[in-house]
């Protein structure tokens, strides 16, 4: 899922409604308080915490509405941490709730996506841009599995969309890079890689997964046009500092990046370190565990940006 489908908890609107019964103003105080406390539970990657706070904040609201944004802000942790039962039950209750819950889709989306249930998870990214017409990772979200599906003009379109309506972000043109390349239009691969490259902000952590994608473009992609050894690391080990070199998926790109340098002693070392991460998906593992054998062979890894 992109990286700003979980950066709305700086948003939260209107958490505290009509209480139950009478509480004293600290009590009170608390839940006034729980919307900064979320957010910044969130950033610090603290989602235990938030779903503590989450916990004890929803039988004190009344109103359905509001009930329901917290159910999303804590399947939104749940996700984080694996509990997808969890996550999904509470998106649901959310949508029950009420219907047009911001996010609630999206965040069913992403379960699917971990489960690898593409069908599901496009639906639910359509039904979530059906609500919110202007939210970026439904789109791109949804193009990057049409992508995977071949289905390449609705991926286009989405990836259009989101350049359309946020042109400084750099992540659609990412992606428009890689289709131009599997739709056979090298002309148009450098330009959109210069465009994301150009609107890559260093120190944001929101640019994260795109800095992620173009790196692994870079060190990746079987047309050796469009590699760099350079940009793959430069982008790869920035994606690794701005995640606090938590994400195996970050160091799994530097180690990719290393790779396609050349520098193979570097790649297995950050591959057996991703490897030892935690909450790594079987089918992660297994892909993780296919270059490692690789790069110990001195053989970088090409990617076909097909398989799901």
């Amino acid at each position: 899922m992109h990286p700003k489908c979980f950066l709305i908890f700086g948003t939260i609107l209107g958490l505290v409604g009509p209480l139950r019964g009478q509480h004293d103003s600290k009590q009170r105080n608390q839940l006034v308080a729980a919307p900064t406390a979320i957010s910044s539970a969130f950033k610090r990657q603290e989602y235990s915490l938030v779903i503590s706070i989450c916990s004890k904040a929803l039988p004190n609201i009344s109103d359905a509405r509001q009930r329901a944004l917290v159910l999303t802000y804590r399947a939104a942790a749940y996700r984080h941490l694996d509990q997808l039962e969890n996550a999904m039950r509470d998106d649901d209750q959310a949508l029950l709730l009420n219907p047009r819950t911001p996010f609630a889709h999206a965040g069913r989306a992403g379960v699917h996506e971990l489960r690898r249930e593409t069908d599901q998870a496009i639906a639910e990214y359509s039904a979530e841009i059906a609500l919110n017409p202007k939210y970026l990772p439904a789109y791109t979200n949804r193009g990057h599995w049409y992508r995977k599906r071949r289905e390449f003009d609705k991926a286009i379109a989405d990836f259009n969309t989101a350049a359309r309506l946020y042109p400084n972000d750099p992540a659609a043109f990412d992606e428009l890079a890689i289709l131009a390349y599997l739709g056979g239009e090298p002309e148009k691969v450098a330009a959109y890689l210069q465009r994301a490259s150009g609107k890559m902000r260093w120190s944001s952590a929101e640019d994260e997964g795109a800095m992620h994608l173009l790196g692994w473009f870079r060190a990746t992609c079987p047309d050796a046009r469009f590699r760099s050894c350079t940009e793959a690391v430069k982008w790869a080990k920035r994606s690794c500092e701005l995640t606090n070199w938590k994400s195996y998926g970050s160091i799994d790109g530097l180690a990719a990046a290393y790779a396609e340098c050349g520098d193979f002693d570097r790649a297995i070392k950050f591959e057996q370190q991703a490897l030892q991460m935690n909450q790594i998906s079987k089918r992660d593992r297994v892909e993780m565990e296919k270059r490692l054998s690789l790069y110990k062979k001195h053989k970088p890894h090409r990617d076909n940006f097909l398989e799901p």
